[in-house]
């Protein structure tokens, strides 16, 4: 696809967004869509107007000398207290959510840190947080403002840019954290990552993640799971996952073992239904999320998802993508 084909596509994206409302296919959830649609821009607009009357978001001071943005917040939130300035790349998404409410993903936060925060009452110890694509930190950042606790945190993010942001941002928290400037994989090498020039978070070593949307390649270290696993395996009793690679989480979740996965006791991973996902990781990934207690998308407080109903989703191959949640004790 061609540089211009792609600027169309984008384009046509944007006025869809903006138009309220949805394609009018398949009938039979035309209206469904729609009010979904109403409910988007009807919240966009409120965040648009309480970032106009300084009442939420952020403010853009500057630029880093990598080409990141620099983001002061007004008020005390979950990403830190008023002033504290962030960096991460200026996009249409992340950017645009930080800049506008000054947070990011708050759903998943507000899972991982309830999980974190329950297991460290019961042992008494620090419980390792696996954030796997951690891309600037927001999420892990958010989860260490908010639970007050003895976590440790380990950051695997592969682009460098993210990883400087990364150490900026969590700066108060530099004796809990440790970034690993790698991708997890199912090789020890090197490969090609695409970065959606629109969605800085939306990098992937699967160029099919991109949706021929216009985007950036670089080449990144990959690092086999099983081996970044061994050497902390037996270090932490309980381990809490979030995982969000654009497409390649099975590969990784597959790969962590059964030991591994005994110790981990929440996992909050975006899905996405690709065609490049392989049933046999997805398998043995539903397999250990069978034992969990409590399943259930991000949308839903109700838990009782299957594992065959993820399955099902994550290899419809309908390029869509949605967070689930996994935990072993049932809050709901």
């Amino acid at each position: 696809m061609s540089m211009i084909e792609k600027k169309t596509i984008h384009l046509l994206q944007i006025i869809r967004n903006v138009i309220p409302v949805s394609n009018p296919f398949p009938l039979r959830t035309f209206p469904s869509r729609t009010i979904r649609k109403w409910i988007y821009l009807i919240k966009e607009f409120f965040l648009w107007v309480g970032w106009i009357l300084k009442v939420r978001g952020s403010d853009f001071v500057g630029f880093t000398e990598s080409g990141n943005a620099l983001l002061q917040l007004r008020k005390i939130g979950s990403l830190g207290y008023a002033g504290k300035v962030l960096e991460l790349p200026k996009d249409q998404v992340i950017y645009k959510s930080v800049r506008l409410s000054a947070t990011w993903e708050r759903e998943v936060a507000i899972f991982l840190s309830a999980e974190i925060s329950m297991q460290e009452a019961k042992i008494k110890k620090p419980v390792l947080f696996l954030d796997i694509g951690a891309n600037v930190g927001l999420i892990a950042l958010q989860v260490l403002n908010q639970t007050n606790s003895l976590m440790e945190a380990f950051l695997i993010e592969p682009i460098e840019s993210h990883c400087s942001a990364i150490v900026s941002n969590l700066v108060e928290y530099k004796n809990r954290i440790q970034v690993f400037r790698f991708a997890l994989g199912s090789f020890d090498g090197s490969s090609t990552i695409y970065t959606q020039r629109s969605n800085r978070g939306n990098s992937s070593l699967v160029e099919g993640a991109m949706h021929n949307t216009i985007f950036d390649e670089s080449v990144i270290e990959v690092v086999n799971t099983k081996n970044f696993i061994t050497g902390i395996i037996d270090n932490y009793q309980f381990v809490v996952i979030k995982c969000d690679t654009q497409g390649q989480d099975a590969r990784i979740l597959a790969r962590l073992g059964e030991d591994f996965w005994s110790k981990v006791n929440a996992v909050a991973v975006e899905i996405w239904a690709i065609e490049e996902v392989e049933p046999d990781d997805v398998a043995l990934v539903t397999k250990n999320m069978g034992e969990f207690s409590c399943l259930r998308w991000d949308n839903s407080d109700i838990c009782g998802l299957r594992p065959d109903e993820i399955m099902d989703f994550w290899l419809n191959k309908s390029g869509r993508s949605s967070n689930l949640f996994a935990s072993r004790t049932c809050r709901h």
